[in-house]
């Protein structure tokens, strides 16, 4: 029997898929501190809590390497409409995507781009990362001592140059999770993956890494 594809995206690791924009929660600021702790901890949020807009900070255009998917502050993900388009047609579980406009500042003064989608990945499926398996990856030690922190901390890519392994069971359900055990990584089925291509989406965010199955 041949073995399933899995993949999995640094979108959330790698520098170069950043847009520097802003967001703006309707509930102000403590709103958007726990919307930014509960993004970068793959947690459910309420969705009175979610942004309503984008707004233009350091940059004022989406770079063309962004053009489908990039991270603002904070490491919202954002999705392109052509993005969502593609992630509805597939099942996501409890991930859910906001509508948000974007404006040029906080006062809402509109811009030329067209609304875009934030991106919530807060669909599990634990078991699915195999770090004995896997290349490029560490525990995080402390800063300082360079002691070993906890480990229920999950574990950290090497300069994103990770090498993941992951069991094949993972492939079934849902078509794009994250494992609580590895950081700042998602995963794909491939049939989502087939669907991104086949339409022609494009961003660095969109490079998929073939996870080795195990």
């Amino acid at each position: 029997m041949t073995d399933p594809i899995i993949w999995y995206t640094r979108w959330m690791g790698d520098i170069d898929t950043q847009v520097i924009f802003n967001y703006h929660c309707p509930g102000g600021f403590d709103s958007e501190l726990a919307f930014s702790r509960a993004s970068r901890r793959f947690q459910p949020v309420d969705d009175a809590l979610a942004p309503d807009f984008l707004f233009f900070d350091s940059h004022k255009k989406i770079k063309a390497s962004c053009r489908d998917a990039f991270q603002i502050v904070d490491a919202v993900l954002v999705c392109s409409p052509a993005f969502r388009d593609v992630l509805t047609r597939f099942d996501i579980g409890s991930s859910r995507l906001y509508e948000v406009p974007i404006y040029r500042d906080a006062t809402k003064k509109p811009s030329d781009l067209p609304p875009h989608y934030v991106l919530r990945v807060t669909e599990a499926k634990p078991g699915t990362f195999v770090p004995e398996e896997s290349v490029n990856i560490r525990r995080p030690r402390d800063p300082i001592t360079q002691e070993l922190r906890s480990p229920d901390l999950p574990f950290l890519a090497v300069e994103d140059k990770d090498q993941l392994a992951v069991r094949a069971e993972a492939a079934q359900g849902v078509d794009l999770w994250y494992d609580p055990a590895i950081a700042e990584r998602l995963f794909l089925s491939d049939r989502l993956v087939q669907a991104i291509e086949e339409v022609g989406l494009k961003s660095r965010a969109l490079r998929f890494m073939r996870a080795k199955i195990v």
